[in-house]
């Protein structure tokens, strides 16, 4: 037991020594990040490597490369441009997401609520890598789909973790930009339909829906642009989604279609049709409702 607390406090102080070294500019600031995020997999106790791998992440987010490729000049080899920041901070949210999700399954059935309780209080360390990547300012939108979006998506899908994907897809939200997401539209709805059964999507759609009807409403915004069909998006997503989830509550079936008549009321207020639209589809999926209940009297 000795060894093992001896061996612990010792990442703690490689990860100071990687900072020093960095900072001095001596050796290449791409490899030791490499190293330090690598590393980090020798714990594999949930909570500690929780804690070691935030420990590492606190004491790099000054350091992290944010150059493009063609600013980065004669020492992107050594200094790193920001994909390799991309590439050390999706790394390190996916070995943290694995963890905070392996918490569920230790110790007894019984404890589960206590077990749940503790992952509800953790899951800022796991989120703060995405905070990380939404302040590297050479992030642009074609970046953040190629490379980001596509990295926090992929880990959300494959945990099957209900806790983790609710909690992961509403901090894709929270922490990037209105214009990302609009440029992302597609590959976040349809991921929203391979979530868990368990995940409550109704809340994560309609957090995006009313995050981009108050972008398109602020006096600031410029708008949404002639290219994307917001409204025509949402419609076709949701109602994949409806009718991939046969039990979904009907009061959250009323929800996203009251969610998308307020995103065609502010974001197209001369489209009647699209609110037209919405209340007859809900009509005709309560009438599908309603004859499955008939028949299943008979």
């Amino acid at each position: 037991e000795g060894e093992i607390w001896s061996f612990f406090p010792r990442r703690y102080l490689l990860i100071t020594v990687g900072v020093v070294f960095i900072k001095a500019g001596q050796v290449s600031r791409k490899d030791i990040l490499k190293d330090l995020v690598e590393m980090c997999r020798g714990v594999q106790h949930p909570l500690r490597g929780l804690f070691l791998r935030n420990y590492l992440l606190q004491c790099t987010r000054n350091l992290l490369p944010d150059a493009r490729e063609e600013e980065a000049g004669v020492d992107k080899g050594k200094d790193g441009i920001v994909q390799d920041s991309v590439d050390f901070v999706l790394l390190n949210y996916s070995e943290m997401n694995k963890l905070w999700v392996r918490i569920q399954h230790q110790g007894h059935s019984r404890e589960r609520e206590k077990r749940e309780k503790e992952r509800q209080e953790l899951r800022i360390l796991v989120g703060t890598n995405l905070v990380r990547l939404s302040q590297l300012e050479m992030v642009d939108v074609r970046l953040y789909r190629r490379s980001v979006l596509s990295g926090l998506l992929e880990q959300i899908v494959s945990c099957r973790d209900p806790i983790a994907q609710e909690y992961l897809m509403e901090c894709i939200i929270q922490v990037f930009p209105d214009e990302f997401h609009l440029q992302s539209l597609g590959e976040f709805l349809q991921t929203c339909g391979e979530l868990h059964q368990k995940v409550n999507v109704k809340n994560i759609v309609i957090a995006l829906i009313d995050r981009l009807a108050a972008y398109a409403s602020r006096t600031d915004s410029p708008g949404i642009p002639n290219d994307i069909q917001l409204f025509d998006v949402f419609s076709e997503q949701i109602s994949v989604i409806i009718h991939s989830r046969t039990d979904m509550p009907p009061e959250d079936i009323v929800s996203l279609q009251a969610a998308l008549i307020n995103l065609a009321l502010k974001c197209y207020p001369d489209r009647v049709d699209y609110v037209d639209k919405v209340l007859r589809y809900t009509a005709e999926i309560f009438a599908k409702f309603a004859e499955g209940l008939v028949e299943s009297f008979h």
